[in-house]
């Protein structure tokens, strides 16, 4: 059905200097206005991995028709359901009657709007007209109400948690409670896991456990606890042993059954370091509170690197200047002024190991 609204304009008085009354000139008569097709109400959009990349929604209206032949803009707006377009996002500006969105770009408007993974959005959705010199505009087309499902391009890693009578000396809360203890990281989900546990006590024991409880798979060593062989499942095994304080690096391979804990005297080395410069490390103080390795000190101008035991076997850099920590050709890390600086290294994550550098 077409409608018709006509814009009217005040003459300007400098175009008609002679003119003295105030008659008002029609200058656009808009004879139809633009109006979805698609989407529509039932229209459910999902998007995930595979579709990420390609068009999942294509808006297409009608065009409008201002009674003169005309370039017509037109804009593509959602909002949230119910809201009155009060917070808007724009899809897209165009000359055509439709408009392609991928599903990367409709996903990335989702979730800067608050939406969760995997849970349906509810969106209004409108398109607005304008002529080129935007001074006459449409009213918008009707609402339509359509839902689409957003998807998380997080990765999620596999975990296994690391209970033991170690935890409440080590600031992880309680001891033996899988919930409040430090977990492995699967970098590959591959069943093989890795991470830097603090053992604050003499003779550390624990268990890994694949859920943060005690109620399924249960991993522990396969006799005595010093074997480093896991015990084969359904069997939970003995608790697995360490006689040495300290952070060690904690490795599990769950599909071959084996486990292994090295201990890491973590340092820092480097030019930036008055003296010793790369010579000798300097070592780095755990912090069972924030579970942090740091290090306070004075720096000259140069660059740094982490490594573990005092030689390169374990060695930390940074490979994009990005403060994660990385160990394949990592850069040294630069240190452009001097000063009194208090470094750090998180290891809590291996899907995340990350440092901070601040100037005092």
């Amino acid at each position: 059905m077409k409608k018709i609204l006509f814009i009217f304009s005040l003459l300007a008085v400098g175009f008609f200097t002679a003119c003295e009354d105030d008659d008002t000139t029609p200058l656009a008569a808009i004879q139809e206005l633009p109006e979805l097709i698609s989407p529509t109400s039932s229209t459910n959009v999902v998007i995930t991995a595979e579709t990420v990349n390609n068009v999942v929604q294509t808006f297409i209206w009608s065009p409008a028709d201002f009674g003169f032949p005309t370039q017509v803009n037109y804009t593509v707006q959602i909002a949230t359901a119910g809201t009155n377009f009060a917070d808007v996002q724009e899809l897209g500006v165009t000359t055509n009657t439709f408009l392609e969105v991928t599903g990367e770009q409709l996903n990335s408007r989702l979730l800067s709007m608050g939406f969760v993974p995997g849970e349906p959005a509810s969106l209004d959705t409108r398109v607005i007209a304008a002529l080129d010199n935007e001074t006459f505009k449409t009213a918008p087309t009707e609402t339509v109400t359509f839902t689409v499902t957003p998807f998380t391009t997080e990765i999620i890693l596999q975990k296994i948690y690391v209970p033991g009578n170690y935890q409440a000396a080590s600031g992880w809360v309680s001891d033996w409670t899988p919930d409040q203890a430090p977990a492995l990281v699967s970098a590959n989900n591959d069943d093989k896991y890795e991470g830097y546990v603090f053992f604050n006590v003499s003779s550390a024991e624990f268990k890994f456990t694949d859920a943060p409880d005690w109620n399924n798979g249960v991993f522990g060593d396969s006799a005595g606890g010093f074997t480093n062989i896991l015990a084969t499942p359904p069997s939970q095994g003995d608790n697995m042993i360490l006689f040495t304080s300290g952070v060690h690096r904690v490795r599990a391979d769950l599909a071959n059954l084996t486990w292994s804990a090295e201990p890491t005297n973590w340092g820092m080395i480097g030019s930036a370091i008055p003296v010793t410069g790369w010579d000798s490390d300097h070592d780095m103080t755990y912090d069972a509170v924030n579970h942090v390795l740091s290090i306070t000190m004075d720096l000259i101008v140069g660059e740094i690197k982490f490594r573990a035991n005092d030689e390169w076997n374990i060695n930390f850099g940074d490979a994009e200047g990005d403060g994660i920590l990385d160990t394949r050709d990592p850069n040294n890390i630069p240190i452009p002024e001097a000063g009194n600086y208090t470094v750090t290294i998180d290891l809590k994550d291996s899907s995340n190991y990350n440092y901070v550098v601040t100037k005092n």
